[in-house]
């Protein structure tokens, strides 16, 4: 066992050397983070990415292509990565799908601390070097290694709320608890709280959330979460199902109708409540109507004969115009009526 041990040191050792001697080769010393453009094909992913997929990088690649990398990559040297993760050297590999053959595995000589997403990029453009920083001092040991790549990965924008909260999880229990990952995160121990309880909802509504359909996300996830599980989907087909509602005036809401003004073209718009509503007037047309001009065109004995047939329909045409018709209306009926009372007179 003592003599594999030290066989196994002895090519880390000599990994170290030539892993150094590659990084001042491309231009700057292993651990001082210059800048520098290291070729792809020496670049593994990080077995220990807290993404579970790398996503679509559609909008990233298309931002390299018209700008280029606008933020420079993380990496390590693989020998400091394998000092503390000895049991990974299967793993790097330079591809997200596969494993490394042994003649990439051999060439492999950085892993990404910061910057997956950003290495398959370029990859699928066809780059030929990932512009990067070289810092060994992220894989110093297991805790700063694991702190490293999940506060890094935490705090990206485009990092998935569900991974975020795994994420959280496993800094607490690197860290020990929540108080600690709030510091190490900047943010308030309240929003920690806040992600964990994601990893609460049952595996469909985890699934929904991930779906990021519109109707139920983050917000709606941190009510939901504490809730048990068969509550947790009746809260959610519920919410479901007043989105999908159709909006509805309220019963007494005020309707709004059109007041006409002086101009009948012009109309101003008030509102009223069911209690001030009126019936819908019954528009016979427009024409003028035949018993008004009978009315005033009839003289007062011939009124008299006809003071008991029934009132005149009015037929509107504007305010005006129905003003005028009840005037005339009006004039002949007070004319019959005083026609009656004189032939009372007369005949008593």
């Amino acid at each position: 066992m003592a003599s594999r041990n030290r066989v196994q040191l002895g090519a880390l050792a000599g990994t170290a050397k030539a892993d150094a001697a590659r990084v001042r080769e491309l231009g700057a010393p292993p651990v001082d983070g210059a800048s520098l453009k290291v070729p792809l094909h020496e670049i593994a992913y990080n077995p220990h990415n807290p993404r579970e997929e790398l996503g679509d990088v559609t909008e990233l690649k298309s931002s390299l292509d018209q700008i280029g990398q606008a933020s420079v990559a993380t990496l390590v040297t693989k020998a400091a990565f394998l000092a503390v993760y000895p049991d990974q050297a299967a793993h790097l590999s330079i591809h997200v799908d596969r494993s490394a053959t042994p003649e990439e595995a051999a060439r492999i000589r950085f892993v990404v601390m910061d910057g997956n997403r950003r290495r398959r990029a370029c990859e699928l453009l066809a780059r030929p070097h990932l512009a990067c920083v070289v810092d060994d001092e992220r894989v110093k040991d297991d805790v700063t290694a694991r702190v490293s790549v999940l506060v890094t990965s935490v705090q990206h924008k485009d990092f998935a709320p569900l991974e975020q909260a795994r994420a959280i999880e496993d800094l607490i229990a690197t860290l020990g608890t929540a108080s600690a990952v709030a510091k190490v995160l900047g943010r308030s121990e309240g929003w920690v709280s806040q992600r964990r309880v994601l990893l609460k909802l049952v595996p469909e509504l985890q699934e929904r959330l991930a779906a990021n359909d519109g109707v139920f996300g983050v917000k709606q996830a941190r009510s939901i979460g504490g809730l048990p599980p068969n509550a947790q989907v009746a809260a959610v087909e519920d919410l479901y199902r007043v989105k999908s509602k159709p909006a509805t005036a309220p019963e007494n809401a005020p309707v709004p109708v059109a007041v006409p003004t002086e101009s009948p073209h012009a109309p101003s718009v008030t509102t009223r409540t069911p209690a001030q509503r009126r019936p819908a007037t019954k528009v016979v047309d427009h024409s003028p109507a035949p018993e008004v001009a009978a009315a005033v065109s009839t003289p007062v004995s011939a009124g008299v004969a006809t003071a008991l047939e029934p009132a005149p329909v009015i037929r509107v045409s504007s305010p005006v115009k129905m003003a005028e018709q009840l005037r005339l209306v009006m004039e002949r009926d007070a004319i019959e009526e005083l026609a009656a009372l004189l032939l009372d007179g007369l005949t008593s």
